[in-house]
């Protein structure tokens, strides 16, 4: 469990320009104060091995009191696996809270959770077989309002890391 306080000035952000909404500029926030806990645990139990991480944050503009654009107060990812001597998979499941869009905190992106899938197989010392399936169940999410960001996508490949 990591805990942290830091101020930061001068801290270079983006905000929303005075028109159009969805324009973008630079500004300057004099302190900027980021404060929170990351709890994460690692374990392993026979051939499972089990991840997870959740941190929660508090990200505000100390000379307004309004939170900063685009960090989540709250977010987490858990992750399973299974190996035998030749292969391996896994499900990971990621889930953020919603995200201040603008700067004088009137708007929000929706909060969101994605599931992903893998898989190996080991060919050679050196060689592996590899599948990947991003947001399996096409969850619509933004992390910045108006980008889209990948609907379920699939990657299938062959790995070659030296030993």
């Amino acid at each position: 469990m990591t805990a942290y306080h830091n101020r930061v000035s001068d801290l270079i952000a983006f905000g929303n320009a005075p028109t159009p909404a969805f324009f973008f500029t630079t500004v300057n926030v004099g302190t900027a104060v980021l404060e929170g806990v990351t709890a994460s645990y690692e374990g392993s139990f026979g051939n499972w091995k089990l991840r997870a991480s959740y941190d929660a944050l508090s990200a505000k503009n100390a000379d307004t009191g309004l939170h900063l654009i685009r960090r989540a107060r709250e977010h987490g990812s858990a992750e399973l696996r299974y190996g035998e001597s030749r292969w391996e998979a896994g499900i990971q499941l990621v889930a953020s809270g919603p995200r201040w869009v603008d700067t004088a905190n009137t708007q929000q992106t929706h909060g969101f959770g994605l599931i992903n899938i893998d898989a190996r197989y080991h060919l050679a010392k050196d060689w592996s077989l590899v599948g990947r399936v991003n947001n399996l169940f096409n969850q619509k999410y933004e992390l910045v309002q108006g980008f889209n960001t990948p609907g379920a996508n699939l990657f299938v490949g062959v790995r070659y890391v030296p030993k």
